[in-house]
């Protein structure tokens, strides 16, 4: 049983108990056959829960808080848990929601609406509270993004086509003639 979970995926000791305590085995036989297993180098935590933050903080764009949770839930807690977190950075997590909230931005959304305005953030709020982001990140990073937005709406009204492209620090803006400016972030 738990060669054929192992083949299928990585897992954790955790989720491996938890099918041989499902499949009916004892707590005296489970113990010692996963102590093997780890012995054997192929059970890892550690490097499980690497993997596992690297791949889903890339993926679903997920906060520490989420991945965590996740990481509890597979029963991989403790130093194991915050060593794997550690990769992940206050800036990458703050890039990241801005990144989401930008993807959520649709070109025809009119902010000027105030009720529109505020049922695009409650909207944003709530897709970044799933993913474990707290309300401070998440209403400041809106907050940025909304504004960012907004500028880019008012000057796209005046006859440019704007495309923001990589990371929130420039906003790239192709105008109807053939040029191109670079405006930085710092001087929005």
């Amino acid at each position: 049983i738990v060669y054929n979970q192992l083949a299928y995926s990585a897992k954790t000791r955790g989720q491996l108990r938890k099918k041989l305590q499902a499949e009916g085995f004892e707590a005296e036989l489970i113990e010692p056959l996963l102590d093997k297993f780890e012995a054997a180098k192929l059970i890892d935590d550690a490097e499980y829960a690497q993997m596992f933050v690297a791949q889903k903080s890339r993926t679903k764009k997920l906060s520490r808080a989420a991945l965590r949770r996740e990481l509890a839930e597979r029963g991989v807690r403790g130093e194991e848990a915050e060593n794997a977190l550690a990769q992940r950075t206050d800036e990458q997590e703050r890039e990241d929601a801005a990144e989401l909230v930008r993807k959520k931005l649709r070109p025809g959304m009119d902010l000027s609406d105030r009720a529109e305005k505020d049922k695009v953030t409650r909207r944003l709020l709530g897709m970044l509270a799933r993913r474990g982001y707290s309300s401070s990140v998440s209403m400041s990073v809106i907050r940025e993004e909304l504004a960012d937005y907004g500028l880019v709406a008012h000057m796209v009204g005046y006859g440019a086509e704007a495309v923001i492209l990589g990371d929130a620090r420039h906003i790239v803006l192709a105008v109807v003639l053939p040029q191109c400016f670079v405006v930085p972030h710092d001087a929005l």
